[in-house]
């Protein structure tokens, strides 16, 4: 699968779970889901936190290649045994994990690395590799072979700066058989927004379901009033008759109005579809880490001078 640093949700996301402290939704629609589906969601997400999912190449690049470098920096100090723990931003959310080891900023270095073993070699471009929507932190995933080629595990790795350095916030070893996540576009937290597409569809789907009962009934009762005026000067002359094709003339309003909204509806029903689909798929990519290269993506790192 080859998507390149202009991931295939270009979209403007919103963290749900985020304080309220955004300026509002950006307006960006999620690619290839209708106008309408981006207004709904416009509406609803107001006053959550903004997050552009979308990440310039050259933005995504800035985290991409010290992050690399950062990962082989570790595998190379960790064959050879040597300290660690400058490679990490040392704070309260410092994480070190291996299965059920877990280090924090005080004792990184005291740690055995399973995967940095002789005969080990890491793969040097990561399986997958995003920086978040907030630009605040990046995830990278990198598949570590065995002598004879097949996987012995993955290092899960959340970066974060300090200062202008990037550095590992937490490193999680992953073995052949232990559950791995694919990285994905995210907002602040790696996952938050695994769910954004189907849940802005339905929203959307759901919206409309509403608007198109409100706007059948405004139809039904439009036509009524149409009907029992036209009946009442049928034959008639003058300002009874302005009256009742005036009538008539809101109830065709109101009837395009109601075409409208099923028009929306039928486009976000197909939208939500699709993003069933789409979620599906990724997750049947979810597994033992010994399948990584299942959905691996290669990356475009050139960038312009």
């Amino acid at each position: 699968m080859k998507i390149g640093f202009r991931a295939v949700l270009a979209l403007a996301a919103v963290c749900a779970a985020q304080p309220a402290y955004s300026q509002g939704f950006s307006g960006a629609l999620m690619a290839g889901l209708p106008d309408v589906l981006g207004q709904a969601i416009g509406r609803s997400m107001n006053g959550y936190m903004r997050c552009d999912l979308f990440v310039d190449k050259e933005e995504q690049f800035e985290a991409h290649a010290p992050g690399t470098q950062l990962m082989s920096d570790y595998f190379a100090a960790a064959s050879a045994g040597k300290p660690r723990s400058t490679l990490f931003k040392l704070t309260r959310k410092t994480r070190w994990t291996s299965g059920d080891s877990v280090a924090d900023q005080t004792n990184l270095d005291r740690q055995i690395d399973p995967l940095a073993v002789a005969g080990n070699t890491l793969e040097p471009l990561p399986l997958r590799f995003y920086r978040a929507g907030t630009f605040t932190t990046a995830h990278g995933q990198w598949a570590v072979h065995a002598p004879d080629g097949s996987i012995a595990g993955v290092y899960d790795g959340v970066f974060e700066r300090e200062g202008k350095i990037w550095k590992f916030r937490t490193l999680t070893l992953l073995g052949p058989d232990d559950e791995i996540v694919p990285a994905n576009p995210y907002c602040q937290k790696p996952g938050d927004a695994d769910e954004f597409e189907v849940d802005a569809a339905r929203t959307g789907v759901e919206r409309t379901e509403k608007q198109l009962a409100k706007r059948k009934a405004k139809f039904i009762a439009a036509d009524e009033r149409a009907r029992a005026v036209e009946v009442r000067t049928a034959g008639k002359k003058g300002s009874a008759n302005a009256a009742a094709a005036s009538l008539r003339a809101t109830a065709e309003a109101a009837a395009k109005k109601v075409a409208e909204s099923e028009k929306d509806l039928a486009e976000l029903r197909e939208s939500l579809a699709k993003a069933e689909t789409r979620r599906a798929e990724y997750r049947a990519l979810i597994g033992p880490a010994r399948n990584a290269e299942n959905f691996r993506e290669t990356y475009d790192t050139t960038v312009k001078d």
